[in-house]
């Protein structure tokens, strides 16, 4: 009967000496894998990175590798962006912050909203210019008719097809228009600043020609940009004159 209790009492002692190893053991896990790790980087600060123009994939990696984390609270619209491209951030970047700290984007959106188009019947082109920007339009060719409307618009199409007033079209779309003129005669619009394709529809749309392009090396807008025309901004033209174009040469 002794040896037996005595058997028993080891047994027992045992399996307390067993619980409280593992009991030791996942404290030591804990400290050493959690604890100080957690202690020793709760105040590591780190740079916020500039993220505008990255992709939400790009942005979501470049975050995660810096120990930051991302939260996507909106999207606005960009006609110039592709979509789901990251167009602004919080905090901005360049910020000091803890690690884990979450920064907010704002995304260009998927599928552009649409807009009640503008009556603009009988407007002038500046008038006309102002209420398509307004809401986010960009006029794409512009052809002169003669009407006694003078300076007035006579239509609006997108992708060829007439448009009217209160129709629901996507923001970012180019209205092409047709502007009455009392003669074959009108002024030149400005082109600085547009892209060469842009431009050339531009003078297409008008029924003008491009005699030449002139490639130069420095300048001050971006590559592909016009930079100088002839005949000059507001010169009366005729239907069927040339004009030339200066822009920047592009990197290839």
């Amino acid at each position: 009967m002794k040896l037996k209790n005595e058997a028993s009492s080891l047994k027992r002692l045992l399996i307390h000496i067993g619980v409280i190893m593992g009991l030791f053991c996942l404290l030591s896990f804990t400290v050493f894998y959690k604890v100080l790790p957690w202690v020793a980087n709760k105040n590591k600060i780190v740079t916020v990175p500039d993220l505008k123009g990255m992709s939400i994939d790009e942005a979501a990696k470049f975050i995660r590798d810096r120990d930051l984390e991302i939260e996507v609270i909106d999207s606005s619209f960009n006609a110039e962006v592709a979509p789901l491209i990251v167009l602004q951030q919080f905090p901005k970047p360049n910020a000091k912050v803890k690690i884990k700290r979450k920064i907010t984007l704002i995304l260009n959106a998927r599928i552009p909203p649409t807009v009640s188009y503008p009556d603009l019947t009988n407007s002038t082109f500046d008038l006309a210019q102002k209420q398509l920007q307004s809401q986010d339009l960009k006029i794409g060719t512009i052809q002169y008719r003669v009407d006694i409307a003078h300076n007035a618009i006579l239509e609006s199409r997108i992708n060829g097809r007439k448009i009217s007033s209160g129709e629901q079209v996507s923001k970012g779309s180019k209205v092409d228009l047709v502007i009455g003129n009392q003669t074959d005669k009108f002024p030149l619009p400005d082109l600085t600043g547009m892209e060469i394709d842009e431009a050339n529809a531009y003078i297409l749309g008008m029924n003008l020609n491009v005699k030449e392009i002139h490639y130069l090396k420095d300048g001050t807008g971006e590559l592909n940009t016009i930079q100088k025309q002839l005949p000059e901004p507001g010169d009366t033209v005729r239907i069927g004159d040339e004009v030339e174009l200066w822009t920047l040469k592009s990197e290839e």
